[in-house]
């Protein structure tokens, strides 16, 4: 497994969502007006809920999940829901797919010293 980098962020489904967004050179307006709402909420409105998210402070949503695994695609459904149940102790962090430490790339391929994304040194 790759472990993160003593400087990194603990890996959160928060910061997971964060840094995948950023790989995907997106910024949190841009896909708060991409993502539908029902009833429609306003983009401002999608926006805040998405820092909250990110932020830890609201769990993200399954619909929430699949909508930005659509947005963006460097982003995967799987290593989310795996991150979620780390956060809830539901799952030992042992059996987290490989995920880069700074970019939050995954891949069951994944190189073990060099991220394929970002290209990062991996320990």
């Amino acid at each position: 497994m790759v472990t993160p980098l003593p400087s990194a962020p603990p890996m959160t489904p928060g910061w997971y969502i964060c840094v995948r967004r950023e790989a995907a050179g997106r910024d949190i307006e841009d896909v708060a007006l991409a993502l539908a709402t029902e009833p429609p909420v306003k983009s401002l409105t999608r926006a805040a809920y998405l820092r909250t998210v990110e932020a830890g402070v609201q769990p993200a949503t399954i619909d929430l999940a699949f909508a930005l695994q659509r947005e963006l695609r460097t982003f995967r459904v799987d290593v989310l829901f795996a991150l979620v149940n780390v956060a809830n102790g539901w799952l030992d962090v042992q059996f987290l797919p490989p995920i880069c430490a700074v970019c939050g790339f995954s891949t069951r391929g994944i190189d073990r010293e060099r991220c394929g994304d970002c290209g990062a040194a991996q320990r």
